[in-house]
């Protein structure tokens, strides 16, 4: 399976390469997967058609997805992407630095990824992608549908850069 097309808001991207660098100088080896998707990643200019962004995983975006070992059976799951400096609970931030932060970032809705987990390959499919924080609402109404699910054990690990 082909990997699917990664962009990245240009106004991100050195914020992105420079947590990483550190966190992989500090021996962190999802960091080093964080790396390898910004170097395949297109950056895109934060001046462009707004659409081209609108359906992309950025930074604080509000991402509804799947993740699976075998079959997208699991149930899904809503949380917000943050800098590790951001993160305060597993039920709703998803650090940058994780392995399923990485693997969604600058991906759009539809686009599927795999990654890797505590050494199991999972793969990740995003549903849909929300840039306001009107979401709030809706997404504890999804946790407690989510709470217990079968897929890839939470990471509570935001990064070594984490206050």
């Amino acid at each position: 399976m082909p990997l699917p097309v990664v962009a990245i808001k240009a106004s991100e991207r050195y914020r992105l390469e420079r947590l990483a660098r550190v966190a992989a100088d500090q021996g962190d080896v999802d960091a080093l997967f964080l790396l390898g998707e910004l170097t395949r990643a297109e950056s895109v200019s934060d001046d462009d058609d707004p659409g081209v962004l609108r359906s992309r995983v950025t930074m604080g975006s509000w991402v509804t997805y799947w993740t699976e070992a075998g079959t997208f059976g699991v149930p899904r799951n809503t949380r917000q992407l943050v800098y590790p400096d951001q993160y305060r609970s597993w039920r709703y931030h998803l650090s940058i630095l994780s392995p399923l932060g990485a693997a969604l970032i600058g991906l759009r809705a539809g686009s599927q990824m795999p990654f890797f987990q505590h050494g199991t390959m999972y793969y990740v499919r995003v549903e849909s992608v929300d840039k306001s924080s009107s979401n709030v609402v809706r997404l504890l109404f999804n946790k407690a549908a989510s709470i217990g699910h079968n897929g890839p054990p939470p990471d509570d690990d935001p990064g070594p850069n984490a206050a």
